[in-house]
């Protein structure tokens, strides 16, 4: 059980996870990555272009940042996350969002 914010573009965009992560980082976040493609990741690793998911820390808990097409990426946390928790899920949508000039689906809680 999770919650999910769907980011959707229709032209293609460079969506590298280093661009995200360093949006984010401008924003005043600081994201660790903790896994890529289900394996565990160094801090400071990049994950490569080519990478579907990628885990980072942020706002005291994990969030997934999933390729799910190519041009969407889903952003998940855990279904009882608090509101500091949320609301870092939504700056991670709405970073991809900027990036690739696309939208943000509507919360979806599952």
């Amino acid at each position: 059980m999770g919650i999910q914010r769907s980011v959707c573009w229709e032209a293609p965009a460079a969506t590298d996870w280093l661009s995200i992560l360093e949006i984010l980082r401008a924003g005043g976040d600081t994201p660790i990555v903790r896994m890529i493609d289900n394996l565990p990741a160094f801090p400071d690793e990049i994950p490569a272009p080519d990478s579907q998911e990628v885990r980072i820390s942020l706002g005291g808990g994990m969030i997934t940042l999933r390729r799910t097409g190519p041009t969407r990426i889903d952003c998940l946390t855990w279904g009882n996350a608090d509101t500091a928790q949320r609301a870092a899920l939504e700056r991670c949508a709405q970073a991809i969002a900027g990036l690739t000039h696309g939208t943000v689906d509507p919360l979806l809680d599952s």
